[in-house]
């Protein structure tokens, strides 16, 4: 399904779309001009991409934020990535430091990039019974899928509002290793 029109508020509609990276340039970046800020946010998360991907297998990456409105100038790019669990358990030294900027918000502070960067360990649950052990992951993907929907009625720095709660606006799953 292709990157549904914005809403009028300048936001996706509510909900989670799957897209190609190719699909969210053309979508969020190829109309402005090469001067605008979004072509080098893209590049820096292409770059953060490219270094998390170079020690672990990432399946997908969830992008929302400001990125993904109208707005002239993004600060960042907000992005969770989705890892299988076995791939992260066996990262160790080099590969392991660069995992962790990611696992605790630490890329942008480290790196210069603006990506503020999470990860989402994923333990590829073949099975649709609920097992104690992957309660940690059913939380913390719907806590990613609830607050990625979520958008501020008010400037950044406001009390949230009730509808501050309420799914707003949708986000992007770009698809990084095909084999997911």
């Amino acid at each position: 399904m292709p990157i549904p029109t914005l809403t009028d508020e300048g936001h996706l509609p509510p909900g989670r779309y799957r897209a190609t990276a190719s699909e969210v340039y053309d979508v969020f970046v190829r109309p402005w001009p090469e001067s605008n800020p979004r072509h080098d946010l893209w590049r820096e998360w292409q770059d953060a991409t490219g270094m998390l991907t170079d020690v672990v297998d990432v399946a997908m990456a969830w992008l929302s934020g400001s990125f993904l409105s109208p707005k002239a100038e993004p600060g960042d790019v907000d992005c969770v990535y989705v890892i299988p669990t076995p791939g992260i358990e066996a990262l160790a030294g080099r590969g392991r430091r660069v995992f962790d900027l990611f696992a605790w918000n630490r890329l942008r502070a480290e790196t210069g990039l603006r990506v503020d960067a999470f990860v989402l360990p994923w333990p590829l649950i073949p099975g649709v019974d609920r097992k104690p052990q992957d309660s940690v992951y059913h939380q913390d993907r719907g806590y990613w899928d609830d607050l990625w929907q979520r958008r501020r009625s008010g400037p950044k720095d406001s009390p949230p509002r009730p509808e501050d709660a309420l799914p707003r606006r949708g986000y992007v799953e770009v698809v990084l290793d095909g084999a997911v």
